[in-house]
């Protein structure tokens, strides 16, 4: 899709009807089911998502992807589309009915209208108009920890095979949007245009970041876009959000760059090319990024940044840590790993950690790693650890350097193969103790 689309998107049709803010009677529902909106006026008071789009008042199309998403798409010429830990069974509500907020309902240049619907735990997409089925697409709801405010800028589009374009609807306090690709001259941001809170359709960059083991199934990997905004609800340095988009995904997802381990929110660095290409993994189904189970959020912690090979090519190493949305009513379910990023070398990205696998849990889950180079090892752990060990359980020997960095000459290393212990333990009186395992040579 050509940059210039952002330029001229609205032109000719964009928005040409006036918003419809009358209410439509609810379709009559197989079981007691209330849809509710807010008004976009309203959202500060309410502090919710307001109902946006050019049909905000209509909730009839709500109402019935509700019944849809209910009866599990098994009513007439329906079909439910579930992506991550959804099922197609109807949600249990005991002795409750069953609500859905409506975010969005509107037309959509180049798309049938649209309706997402917030139902306390999942996110419903709907289409109507000229359509051959009622499909309803359903995706965990993207919210922190139940947090509204906190939702990322939802997709209107979630099939890459419709031909259809892929913009996104976002919350009004969310300004001054921009966008931009990955690499060469792409990574320019450049203003992404909103009306009634829906932005023109994401360019679909090709993310160049030059690593031969981040291959999407689909030949596909790396198409997608950067976008930052303004967040009004935060004051001072915080006030940035940054976010990575592939069509097909449900929202974007949130990046965070926590540079110190006190900090609690920040904005990615994405003027920094090594940051735009960890973003870019991730449009690759990089470490912890999975298609059929949507993320909301990443966050990045710099554990180390130095020349491994004494002189060499600068390599970062990072703690990548990335938010599910369980749905539901569920806290949001977090893994994380290490990864590797060459700093000025675009060909090196490796994962030294991986713990997104469901099989892990966090209390077992190996959270120190080594980069092997030709003349050693180096040993990475936690920030927050205050002394770094490395053992050869065949011989006993050990290394141990003071905080959560450990580099050993290759001179001193074992020459036969061996699997060497790696630990990190926390300063301070009873502090934990985290683990892992160095293969070496």
């Amino acid at each position: 899709m050509a940059v210039t689309a952002l330029g001229g998107a609205f032109a000719g049709g964009w928005f040409a009807a006036p918003p419809d803010l009358t209410y439509t009677p609810a379709v009559p529902a197989s079981q007691p089911v209330v849809v509710t909106g807010t008004h976009a006026r309203d959202w500060k008071n309410s502090n919710v998502w307001p109902t946006l789009g050019n049909r905000a008042g209509d909730r009839g199309p709500g109402h019935e992807a509700m019944e849809i998403w209910l009866s599990g798409g098994y009513g007439p010429h329906s079909r439910l589309i579930a992506t991550g830990q959804d099922s197609r069974s109807a949600p249990y509500y005991g002795v409750y009915e069953p609500s859905g907020q409506v975010l969005f309902s509107g037309t959509v240049p180049g798309m049938p209208r649209v309706t997402l619907v917030d139902s306390g735990g999942q996110l419903l997409r709907y289409a109507t108009g000229n359509m051959p089925d009622k499909t309803v697409y359903t995706a965990p709801a993207p919210r922190a920890d139940g947090v509204a405010m906190e939702t990322p800028p939802l997709a209107l589009n979630w099939n890459t095979d419709s031909g259809e374009p892929f913009p996104l609807a976002v919350p009004p306090w969310l300004t001054h949007l921009q966008v931009e690709g990955i690499s060469g001259k792409d990574a320019t941001w450049r203003p992404l245009k909103v009306t009634d809170g829906l932005t023109a359709p994401i360019p679909q960059f090709k993310a160049a970041i030059g690593s031969s083991d981040l291959v999407d199934a689909q030949g596909d990997c790396g198409y997608g876009a950067l976008i930052r905004a303004d967040n009004t609800l935060e004051e001072g340095s915080d006030e940035t959000e940054t976010f990575a988009y592939r069509p097909g995904w449900p929202y974007a997802v949130r990046l965070t760059y926590l540079a110190d381990h006190n900090q609690y929110h920040g904005a990615a660095p994405l003027d920094q090319e090594y940051i735009r290409r960890m973003a870019g993994a991730l449009l690759c189904d990089g470490p912890g990024i999975d298609r059929f189970r949507p993320a909301s959020e990443v966050i990045w912690r710099p554990l180390w940044r130095g020349t491994p090979d004494g002189g060499g090519d600068e390599v970062a190493v990072l703690d990548q840590e990335v938010s599910y949305p369980q749905g539901q009513g569920y806290l949001n379910h977090t893994r994380d790993g290490m990864i590797e990023v060459g700093v000025h070398k675009a060909s090196v990205f490796n994962t030294l950690v991986s713990n997104y696998e469901n099989s892990n849990t966090p209390e077992t889950a190996t959270s120190v790693g080594c980069l092997k180079t030709a003349t050693g090892i180096v040993v990475v752990g936690p920030t927050a650890a205050g002394t770094t060990r490395l053992v050869d359980p065949a011989t006993g020997d050990h290394w141990t350097a003071h905080g959560n960095v450990l580099q050993v000459p290759k001179s001193q290393l074992p020459a036969k193969s061996d699997d060497l212990a790696a630990s990190a333990t926390t300063a301070g009186k009873g502090g934990p103790t985290d683990t892992g395992t160095c293969t070496w040579p």
